[in-house]
């Protein structure tokens, strides 16, 4: 007992440990409660408008979010860096200063992009979907792409202040709480609209607005204890973002080939019931994007002051935490998956072997560590992106190799095999560049 005492005095005395368990506490919250409402508003779509009701709702917001990834241009991991490093060495005045360069420059691009998105709808719907009822879709979701885009400032500057709670209320609770709210309201109380994207698009303006007035705030509060001046360039901004934008691309473009080849070989039956595999899947990433939030900045924070051992430290608690999480999670969704795609409608249970192979590839995520943050924090972001490129191409082929034939399970498989490949890639590249393991396996890691 008294040795049980003492490691919880020295854990708690621990102060990377203490931030790293009430920072994950924090976003693991705001990630459970964007979940909840983003499977409600699943499950409404589903119940009312059937798999492909809800195949064509995720192709629409699929290409919504491929439509959004110039205009991010990798600043929501960018962000993180820079404003740690302007927050540590610079003045209130760089900070804000930053913060108004990114702002100007993704508004520009993402208006640019509405007007892409909105004149191109009928060639994506007809040419690469060959659905012409999909143009509708795409023109009015092409309107969500301002607020999409501009709402990453106000998560990205939350998780540098290492508010963790905010940063993903804003990064993807917010937009699903207001869509899920606009859903019953119109549903049960005032039908002003049958289309499910202008209501989308609704919680989209409306968060962002939240999200300015909240920043606002913050930034009014906050203290900087240096007045020497560390201004950053857009240029420079640029410079050290766009790296990240093609290697998040790719890993965003891991998830949203499967789903936009399902549409182009199969049909959007298919599609939905991957999509709801896919979001019963993320339960057992839960651990990882929580302690993600709170791990990145930190690791961004030790760089800026050349503290490798604190990167080291950091990582090895965060992966063990990380494991320790995910397991029973893991074990539910497995135990049962049938049962929980149930709650989507009963033709979704037929999509539980998919939701195995995920499953799979995201707690393999899951005992690698924080590889990817750890990469693009500490300046190898280049690499990064090299690696998650070949992912990339490894998920295209084997998509297209597989889908024909097994559909939404051969995606799932497609999926499984490109997230095991990156993982233990960039977990030897931790080692070779940073001298560490980041991976965490009982009885085998140290």
């Amino acid at each position: 007992m008294d040795k049980i005492k003492s490691k919880i005095n020295v854990l708690k005395k621990d102060v990377d440990f203490v931030e790293l368990i009430k920072g994950s506490f924090s976003s693991l919250l705001g990630k459970i409660i964007g979940m909840l409402f983003g499977y409600i508003v699943l499950i409404i779509i589903s119940n009312k408008y059937g798999a492909e009701g809800l195949g064509l709702y995720s192709l629409s917001i699929t290409v919504l979010n491929i439509a959004v990834l110039i205009p991010k241009f990798g600043l929501d991991n960018g962000l993180v860096r820079i404003l740690n490093e302007t927050k540590i060495k610079g003045s209130k005045t760089d900070f804000i200063s930053v913060i108004k360069k990114t702002t100007l420059f993704m508004l520009l691009i993402s208006t640019i992009a509405t007007f892409t998105l909105y004149l191109s709808s009928n060639l994506i719907a007809a040419k690469f979907f060959h659905n012409e009822e999909l143009t509708e879709h795409i023109k009015v979701v092409s309107l969500a792409v301002i607020p999409i885009t501009l709402i990453v400032v106000a998560s990205s500057t939350f998780q540098v202040f290492k508010k963790t709670f905010y940063h993903m209320l804003f990064k993807t609770a917010l937009i699903n709480i207001l869509f899920a709210v606009i859903l019953l309201v119109n549903i049960y109380l005032i039908d002003f609209t049958s289309d499910l994207l202008i209501m989308y698009c609704f919680a989209g303006y409306t968060a962002l607005i939240i999200a300015v007035i909240l920043l606002k705030i913050r930034l009014d509060k906050s203290f900087f204890y240096k007045e020497k001046n560390f201004p950053y360039s857009l240029k420079q901004i640029l410079s050290i973002s766009f790296p990240m934008m093609l290697a998040n691309s790719f890993v965003l473009m891991l998830s949203w080939t499967n789903i936009l080849l399902l549409g182009y070989f199969s049909n959007e039956y298919d599609v939905g019931i991957y999509n709801a595999t896919e979001r019963l899947a993320e339960l057992s990433g839960l651990a990882l994007i929580a302690i993600n939030s709170i791990a990145a900045p930190k690791f961004a924070e030790a760089y800026s002051n050349n503290d490798f051992k604190k990167i080291e430290e950091v990582t090895k608690k965060s992966t063990k935490m990380i494991f320790l999480s995910s397991v029973p999670i893991l074990l539910v969704l497995l135990l049962f998956g049938e049962f929980l795609l149930g709650f989507f409608g009963p033709e979704f249970t037929i999509g539980f072997w998919s939701l195995v192979f995920l499953c799979f590839g995201r707690f393999f995520s899951a005992i690698s560590g924080s590889v990817g943050y750890i990469l693009q924090m500490t300046n190898n972001q280049n690499v990064f992106q090299k690696v998650i490129f070949l992912a990339f191409i490894i998920n295209l082929v084997m998509s297209i190799i597989l889908i024909p034939k097994y559909g939404f399970v051969g995606a799932a498989i497609a999926k499984f095999v490109s997230a095991v490949f990156w993982n233990i890639i960039l977990v030897i590249i931790v080692k070779k560049r940073l001298g560490f393991w980041s991976y965490y396996i009982p009885f085998v890691s140290k």
